[in-house]
C-alpha cells in the first residue's frame, strides 16, 4: 500500500517524518513518488507550537477527504497529543497517534 508523509511545523517534525518513513518502508509500505497522487495512507506529522499550524493540518485533512473519501489519515505529532478534539471531530477515518509511540511505528 502506498503512503505519503506530510509535515507541519517545526524541524523536529522533519526528523520524525524521516523515522516514520523508514519504519513504514521496513514494514512493506511504499512511499508515493513525487508527482503521483495515489497514496492510500496519509500520515500528518503535526505541530502545536502555533494555532495556525493546527488549523493548516485540519484544512489539509479536509482537502484530502474531498479528493479521496476512502483514504486513511493518521495524525501524529504535538497537535495530535494536545489538541485531539480538533482532529477527532473531523469526518472520516482518522487515527490519532500520540508522540510516545510514533517512533515505534513498525506496522499500522
Amino acid at each position: 500500500m502506498k503512503y505519503q508523509v506530510h509535515t507541519f511545523g517545526c524541524k523536529v517534525n522533519t526528523y520524525d517524518a524521516g523515522l516514520i518513513q523508514k519504519n513504514l518502508n521496513a514494514s512493506g509500505f511504499m512511499p508515493v513518488v513525487s508527482g503521483q497522487k495515489d497514496a492510500r495512507i496519509h500520515v500528518l506529522n503535526t505541530c502545536a507550537v502555533t494555532a495556525e499550524a493546527t488549523k493548516e493540518a485540519v484544512r489539509y485533512i479536509r482537502r484530502l477527504k474531498v479528493k479521496d473519501p476512502f483514504c486513511t489519515i493518521v495524525v501524529t505529532g504535538c497537535a495530535a497529543q494536545v489538541d485531539t478534539g480538533s482532529f477527532s471531530s473531523l469526518p472520516g477515518l482518522i487515527l490519532l497517534w500520540p508522540i510516545p509511540t510514533k517512533a515505534a511505528c513498525r506496522i499500522f
